[in-house]
């Protein structure tokens, strides 16, 4: 007889405890391996990979068990295991990934090893479980994991997943190649086919699907934990909207998600009421747009008559009021983070990010006033026509935004604390900054150092910087095709060699770092968003010549 349940799961991960999990018995049921290519407290923290295990275990004859990274201290020859029954990845039909990063490319190669799987799809064997790829950054590029992947579900899953696993229910009985082409039905689905060096010309047109109706599913963290390094994961994360009506020019989630699209407040609210009655009481608002829901006010106010914990995601400094903030004090936020991008207006038109200094200054007051003292500022740095006066104007912004959280405390022992956090910019496919040029490694490491001495100079500032060159290993990764998936393959299959291998492909990446043309083709474009390739070329002019305009 069948079973399934929700509980505690044995994680092997001393101190952390989890709420939520869901244990099927296997008679009769499909097994699917889900994976999470990165290490379990950076897992349980990602609400896409968590709504996929919903999804998947939703369906009464498929069983879904999770399996991540191995802790660094556990050797690299440790078997891979799900892990809610701690079955080796070879029991299961399908072994499928969620990919949130480009840099977690290199860990889906080393899961296959440590699982005992041939790493090129083509030389696996007819009885090996399936390996299928989805996740936003698969359906960004794709390309450097064609080489090792089956299937690709590229796009919103809540729609396509439930359809890709009735078709592998009904071919169980198929041999693979024919179970593959049954599949290629399915809106979203790409096969690559293991050939190596496909021009982005000769493969077919991949149309990514959205979800049309939000409501029928909200995304949730089914399971929690406490006692992890990652504080997302103690929270009930709940999706509001989807999407972003901004337009801002370096930002894939923004043009990837479109159209913009919100959850009904009833919808919510009827999310928040059952978790509610679960015992839980701190929920994590997620959203690219949470500024742009129309009734955050009013779902804020609610969750607050609840007496529920709440805290947003980053919000836009030009939907902050007097009103909004007290709710969000209410509901227990001690912490607001800003992305103002950069400090300067010339750049900050530059990548569309239509915000003054005078809202950015407005935002911090009020923040004080209302009782919130600690504040996390995004900027991106590396910019296109950055100029060193740039970098001076980020450190002039984040001085005056200190000022005038100072000023503006209820009480002058109150303490002000500021966390800057500094990402070199990237361009990303599927944006009108997808022609623009990587800034590159020296260039990057030089900046680096002269803002954070400048920010130094400020006090009472906490500064955080992405490593220059993980920077740019994700461009590269970023602009990839199959080449960079042979450089990926060579450098799992040679561990000790991965240092000098990546050092050397960031030194020669001329091609990936490089300024490209409107008329040059791009490996990606089969790929099909909702923004027509045409209106990212109108809006990337400005991206696609050494000569851009300040």
């Amino acid at each position: 007889m069948s079973t399934s349940r929700k509980g505690k799961v044995d994680h092997r991960h001393p101190g952390i405890f989890e709420r939520g999990a869901i244990v099927k018995d296997w008679g009769g049921r499909y097994p699917v391996a889900l994976g999470y290519p990165n290490h379990y407290p950076v897992a349980m923290g990602n609400l896409g990979f968590l709504s996929m295990y919903a999804i998947l275990n939703a369906h009464p004859r498929v069983v879904a068990e999770r399996f991540f990274l191995p802790p660094a201290d556990k050797g690299k020859d440790q078997p891979v295991l799900t892990l809610e029954s701690g079955r080796p990845l070879r029991d299961v039909r399908l072994i499928l990934f969620s990919i949130s990063f480009e840099r977690d490319y290199l860990h889906v190669l080393e899961l296959l090893r440590r699982s005992g799987l041939a790493l090129p799809a083509k030389n696996r064997r007819p009885s090996d479980p399936l390996v299928m790829a989805g996740g936003v950054a698969t359906f960004i590029n794709p390309l450097p994991l064609s080489p090792f992947v089956d299937a690709f579900l590229l796009g919103e899953g809540e729609e396509q997943v439930p359809r890709v696993m009735e078709l592998l229910l009904a071919g169980r009985q198929l041999e693979k190649p024919e179970l593959l082409s049954s599949l290629a039905a399915v809106p979203g689905v790409y096969l690559p086919g293991g050939e190596d060096g496909k021009s982005a010309g000769k493969i077919p047109p991949v149309e990514i699907p959205h979800c049309s109706d939000l409501d029928r599913f909200v995304p949730a963290s089914v399971v929690t934990t406490s006692g992890s390094p990652n504080p997302l994961s103690a929270s009930y994360l709940v999706e509001v909207n989807r999407g972003c009506p901004r337009g801002c020019r370096f930002c894939a989630a923004g043009f990837v998600y479109r159209p913009f699209r919100n959850r009904s407040l009833s919808r919510l609210q009827s999310t928040f009421t059952a978790a509610l009655a679960s015992g839980y009481r701190h929920f994590g608002l997620v959203g690219s747009a949470l500024g742009d829901y129309p009734q955050l006010k009013e779902l804020c106010s609610w969750l607050v008559r609840q007496e529920a914990a709440f805290s947003p995601a980053s919000l836009r400094v030009d939907c902050l009021d007097a009103e909004l903030l007290e709710l969000l004090l209410a509901g227990g936020a001690k912490t607001l983070t800003v992305a103002p991008e950069a400090g300067s207006s010339r750049l900050r038109r530059l990548i569309h990010k239509q915000l003054d200094e005078e809202q950015i200054l407005t935002a911090a007051r009020l923040a004080a006033a209302a009782g919130i003292y600690q504040l996390k500022l995004y900027f991106l740095m590396g910019l296109p026509t950055e100029e060193r006066e740039d970098l001076e104007a980020i450190c002039r912004l984040v001085g005056r935004i200190r000022t005038v959280m100072l000023d503006h405390r209820q009480s002058r022992r109150k303490s002000v604390q500021l966390t800057v956090s500094v990402n070199p910019f990237i361009p990303k496919p599927h944006t009108p900054m997808q022609w623009a040029p990587f800034a590159g490694l020296q260039t990057l490491q030089t900046r680096q150092k002269y803002l954070l001495k400048l920010l130094r100079s400020l006090g009472g500032v906490k500064v955080e910087m992405e490593n220059a060159r993980d920077a740019a290993w994700q461009a590269l990764l970023s602009r990839g095709d199959w080449q960079t998936g042979r450089l990926l393959q060579a450098m799992v299959e040679d561990p000790g060699a991965q240092r000098r291998l990546m050092r050397e492909a960031i030194k020669s990446a001329d091609r990936s770092f490089s300024f490209r043309s409107l008329s040059s083709p791009l490996p990606w474009s089969f790929l099909q968003h909702a923004t027509p390739a045409a209106v990212l070329m109108d809006m990337g002019r400005h991206f696609s010549t050494p000569e851009m305009p300040a």
